[in-house]
């Protein structure tokens, strides 16, 4: 790749040369009257026709992200994500410009500091030569850098090619901080962090909040509302949401309304209504959508006497069953399989659906509380 760029140097040398020349005779024949004018117009209209022989478009980066396990990192080209979607054909990588360095940690390349600017060939990060390190003693458990892609291609100026806007590298050290919230991401937002998203959680952490909030913050975050809401018209409705009835549910979460009390008001909805217009019909689908079963006969029969003598009503009945011993039951079996990926224990169990029964904590809180354990925290990745 490299003997490609510089036999093309050489190439755009010896044109560059070439050209000149004929500049040079061009400029002598038209100052002797004996040679006719459509001649030095001929030479006027070759050197145009080279120009776009030289034209030749920057590439396009995006920000890397890594984890790094011990001390020390070799960066390798995947690491700096590369395109060139405006020259046809695309020009290949050759290498990054060095826009920022880290603020803690040392970047180096062949063995020695960098600087600025600083240029790095795509054969030298191919052999590891661009490599990272870190005391393990900052107290920021990441590292941060930036850059600029590199391709090929040649500009008419005899510069290199390189993206004018500077893209972000992440290092994340291997450092339960980071493994804590990588595994929030998981559980809670069911995909991996952003290097945005990971690094201010991180600097939340670094600046003494505690991991329960962390976790609550990101449990109550407009993501992951906007999961559950989705999840709420597949399981109630069988659809995706409507964006107006999305919007609504999601805003009165993120208001405070508590899980429970959103599931008995979907069950309470006109939708939920039509879809199950009978009693009968209303009583096992809110028995199939809440605990996954049929109704039993004992629990049936009493909900169907307090609807039919009109002593309750389906939003109170879907309001009593939400916040049932079944239900916080079976969503504690829920968390303790997504959390800690085994079933709860009896005394555990016990404790935290008492907690939920009596109402001294709601579901959120119960699920931040637990994904802020030691035994979360000692979660591998």
């Amino acid at each position: 790749m490299r003997s490609r760029s510089h036999q093309f140097w050489r190439a755009l040398s010896d044109t560059s040369e070439l050209c000149a020349e004929a500049l040079e005779e061009r400029t002598v024949l038209s100052a002797s009257p004996s040679i006719a004018a459509p001649a030095t117009v001929f030479e006027v209209e070759r050197l145009d026709e080279a120009k776009p022989l030289v034209a030749n478009s920057a590439p396009v980066g995006a920000d890397g992200q890594a984890f790094m396990q011990g001390t020390n990192y070799s960066f390798s080209p995947d690491d700096f994500p590369f395109s060139d979607p405006f020259d046809t054909p695309p020009d290949n990588f050759d290498g990054i410009r060095l826009a920022s360095l880290p603020a803690q940690g040392f970047l180096t390349a062949y063995g020695s500091g960098v600087a600025v600017g600083q240029i790095i060939p795509v054969e030298d990060v191919l052999a590891g030569e661009l490599a990272y390190s870190t005391s393990g003693v900052e107290a920021i458990p990441y590292a941060v850098f930036t850059f600029q892609v590199v391709d090929d291609g040649s500009l008419a100026d005899g510069g290199a090619n390189i993206d004018p806007t500077p893209n972000t590298f992440t290092l994340l050290y291997d450092d339960e901080r980071v493994d804590f919230v990588r595994n929030l991401y998981q559980d809670i937002l069911q995909r991996s962090p952003e290097a945005a998203g990971i690094t201010h959680w991180l600097d939340q952490l670094v600046d003494g909040v505690s991991t329960q909030q962390v976790a609550s913050d990101l449990w109550r975050s407009f993501e992951h509302r906007s999961i559950q809401v989705d999840g709420y018209y597949e399981r109630f409705f069988e659809r995706d949401p409507d964006p107006a009835g999305r919007a609504f549910w999601i805003n009165q979460m993120l208001a405070g309304l508590d899980e429970s009390a959103v599931i008995a008001a979907f069950l309470s909805t006109e939708e939920y209504r039509l879809n199950n217009p009978t009693s009968d019909q209303f009583l096992t689908a809110a028995y199939s959508d809440l605990f996954g079963r049929t109704p039993d006969t004992i629990g049936f029969n009493f909900w169907l006497d307090q609807l039919n003598s009109g002593q309750l009503t389906r939003e109170m009945v879907a309001t009593q069953l939400a916040t049932t011993r079944e239900r916080y039951l079976n969503l504690l079996f829920e968390y303790y399989d997504d959390f800690y990926s085994r079933l709860p224990d009896s005394a555990g169990l016990e404790f935290w659906v008492n907690q939920l029964t009596n109402n001294l904590l709601d579901s959120t809180e119960v699920a931040a509380a637990l994904l802020s354990t030691p035994e979360y925290l000692n979660q591998p990745v």
